[in-house]
């Protein structure tokens, strides 16, 4: 199976993939919920799970980064 099959199913990926992701920047969580259903009506479950995970690793390590000086490093000590 090809990803993009017609330009629609490109355009659709697209969609899916941002509003999946203004949700996650809206509520802090969330992309994976609405994009892994969305996704599997037109690609392989096994194909839509790995790609989400890593988008989704992404975003976290971006917005991570970006945070890192907000963190509290000694509070976090006793969690750790």
């Amino acid at each position: 199976m090809y990803f993009f099959e017609s330009p629609e199913l490109a355009v659709y990926y697209v969609f899916v993939l941002f509003f999946a992701y203004l949700v996650r920047g809206i509520a802090g969580f969330g992309s994976a919920l609405i994009a892994v259903p969305l996704l599997t009506l037109k690609l392989e479950f096994i194909v839509v799970v790995p790609v989400i995970a890593v988008l989704d690793y992404l975003a976290s390590v971006r917005q991570g980064l970006k945070d890192r000086h907000s963190v509290s490093f000694p509070d976090l000590w006793p969690f750790v």
